[in-house]
């Protein structure tokens, strides 16, 4: 049996990858949260623009649908002034970040990332929130990616705080605490007033239903 000469092989080999290529078969994908090599991250990520949210959405890749709430409210003439995307530094070159959807009739819809800038290439992955309802008589705990309500960041603590309203009254909602550990949300407190009956909520002063030990 006659063998092929080495650079007649090299020559069939390349021959069929190209054509392979050409056909529409494409490199394996990246591994979940990598960023592409044609993605790379722009370095801004305060005082963002409409066109730097639009950079980072390609990197984070947070659901569409989501953004195009934002799109529509931005069409209607409403101006988020760049807070509608924000990054909070946990440590260096990580980051939890916030993607603000819609605002509602008295509050915001928001979701949230974790984002890796110490690995090559960066990773991110979105963030799920525990929280309490309360069915019937009967606490249920459930996991959440988009949640409505206000948050604000402590710095110092490294912790996430988002306070709920159940109603625009504002006479019932929650309150959740969260420290963000190894890329996941972790539930540290959780406050509520279920009860919607005209009386005032405070929330650092509700109910616990939840601290973690």
């Amino acid at each position: 049996m006659n063998k092929l000469p080495f650079t007649l092989l090299l020559a069939v080999v390349l021959i069929f990858t190209a054509t392979a290529w050409g056909q529409g078969l494409q490199p394996a994908p990246s591994g979940p949260g990598e960023i592409p090599a044609g993605d790379r991250p722009p370095a801004k990520k305060h005082h963002l623009t409409y066109e730097d949210r639009q950079a980072w959405h390609r990197i984070l890749k947070w659901p569409e649908e989501c953004e195009a709430e934002y799109r529509r409210q931005k069409e209607a003439g409403f101006d988020d002034k760049g807070t509608w995307l924000q990054f909070w530094e946990l440590e260096p070159h990580k980051y939890l970040v916030k993607i603000i959807c819609f605002l509602a009739a008295y509050q915001a819809n928001q979701r949230y990332y974790y984002y890796d800038e110490t690995q090559s290439p960066p990773v991110s992955a979105p963030l799920t929130l525990k929280v309490y309802d309360q069915v019937g008589k009967k606490l249920v705990a459930r996991e959440i990616a988009e949640v409505g309500g206000f948050s604000e960041f402590d710095d110092r603590k490294k912790e996430l705080v988002i306070n709920s309203k159940f109603r625009g009254l504002g006479d019932c909602g929650s309150r959740a605490v969260y420290r963000i550990k190894n890329g996941r949300a972790v539930l540290k407190e959780f406050r509520a007033k279920f009860d919607c009956d005209g009386k005032e909520w405070v929330p650092e002063k509700a109910p616990l239903i939840y601290k973690e030990k």
